[in-house]
């Protein structure tokens, strides 16, 4: 009997060890799973630096063809006709085909075709003008936090942020170029320790919360 219990003990002890061996390669695997997501988060907003960088050279290189064609002389152009003269000669022609078929000129037609095409050429708004009131008059960087200190014990992903941050009807470009702003700030604010990685993509004010997040 007391050979039994010796064996019992003993093959308890290996099992209790075994378990806790086993917590540890899970522990160490939620870390490293952590690590990769902060370096992948890294990655991206340094590609959007990149990206911001290489537009504003590429706007400001001319090609060496571009500054030939800049050094050549002009060359004389050829009288242009007068424009008011033109326009009346279209104006009778048309007028008198109009006449001849017994139908008016669509004047509204035109009209909505240069309407159109006006709308068309109007700039794309930035994610500024479409922040909702209440951040409008904060940096970007603190209006994120301002929105993590206003839920200090949960766990915030991008998404839900820029949903706090931005009002339903922002366009899909605009909302793409916030988000990827708020990604950035949210790297930032990580390495300066104001807030905690959680599970993946997802952050919180509480180290607490973040570590129980990412544990589970």
């Amino acid at each position: 009997m007391p050979q039994a219990q010796t064996i019992e003990t003993s093959s308890d002890s290996t099992l209790s060890k075994l378990l806790e061996a086993d917590a540890a390669l899970v522990a160490e695997v939620a870390a490293l799973t952590a690590q990769l997501e902060a370096i992948g988060q890294k990655r991206q907003g340094l590609q959007t630096v990149i990206e911001l960088f290489s537009s504003t050279d590429s706007s400001s290189v001319e090609s060496p063809s571009a500054l030939e064609e800049q050094s050549k002389p002009a060359s004389p152009a050829p009288p242009a006709a007068d424009p008011l003269i033109a326009a009346s000669d279209a104006e009778t022609a048309g007028s008198k085909e109009q006449v001849a078929k017994g139908t008016k000129t669509p004047a509204k037609g035109r009209n909505a075709k240069t309407t159109r095409k006006l709308k068309s050429d109007e700039p794309a708004k930035g994610w500024q003008h479409y922040i909702r009131k209440e951040f409008a008059k904060l940096s970007l960087p603190r209006a994120v936090a301002s929105v993590m200190q206003s839920q200090p014990e949960a766990v915030l992903g991008v998404p839900e942020i820029v949903n706090t941050l931005f009002v339903d009807a922002t366009p899909q470009a605009a909302r793409n170029d916030a988000r990827n702003r708020v990604s950035n700030v949210l790297s930032i604010g990580l390495k300066n320790d104001q807030w905690y990685w959680a599970k993946k993509g997802q952050y919180s004010l509480s180290r607490e919360v973040a570590e129980a997040s990412v544990a589970s």
